[in-house]
């Protein structure tokens, strides 16, 4: 009996031969069920030749957008971008990646969500801190994530750049945490930014 088309496909993903996977997706598709095969069972190498050859639009592109930040090259992740937004996961698996190329990319043209925010300044590298508070104005929900984080190299970087009603809006929302000790390290820290009480 002929094996179908999916039955071979998935049988070529359990191989795990990625050169034999590399040339059929030269000249081939993955049916869908292949491919939700592939996400859920194939390994990350599988994935990742499978992401660099795709255009990554489609449902299963969606349902496994964790897979796509996880192992998508950047020109894939460029093109992801400009047809769906990250949930809070995948923004989480972006920041996860540690590429600052792909993520200020991803964060000039979407806003993080506050879960991935927090983990950004909780536990994402300095350079992407940095990278994104260099390059992004944080409203006032924001600017409360980056205050209760407590770095005080971030809420400087960030005041470095900010303007003074964006100094005032910081001042005023740590008066309203009612956080002395925040408010006195501002000052010993941000010193050369002039700051009224």
């Amino acid at each position: 009996m002929k094996k179908s088309r999916t039955a071979q496909q998935v049988q070529m993903i359990q191989n795990n031969d990625v050169d034999v996977f590399e040339k059929f997706l030269a000249t081939s598709d993955l049916t869908h069920e292949a491919t939700k095969y592939l996400f859920e069972n194939g390994t990350p190498e599988m994935k990742k030749v499978f992401l660099k050859v795709s255009y990554p639009q489609g449902e299963e592109f969606v349902l496994y957008q964790k897979d796509v930040v996880r192992y998508a090259d950047r020109k894939t992740l460029a093109t992801y971008y400009m047809y769906h937004d990250l949930t809070p996961e995948s923004e989480i698996e972006l920041i996860k990646r540690n590429e600052v190329n792909p993520f200020v990319y991803y964060t000039s043209g979407h806003q993080l969500s506050e879960e991935a925010l927090r983990f950004l300044f909780q536990q994402g590298s300095t350079e992407l801190a940095n990278a994104f508070l260099s390059n992004n104005d944080l409203d006032s929900q924001r600017l409360t994530i980056l205050l209760k984080c407590g770095n005080m190299d971030y809420i400087c970087l960030y005041m470095a750049t900010a303007t003074g009603s964006e100094c005032d809006e910081i001042l005023n929302i740590v008066k309203e945490m009612n956080d002395t000790t925040l408010l006195s390290n501002i000052y010993k820290r941000c010193y050369d930014i002039d700051l009224v009480l």
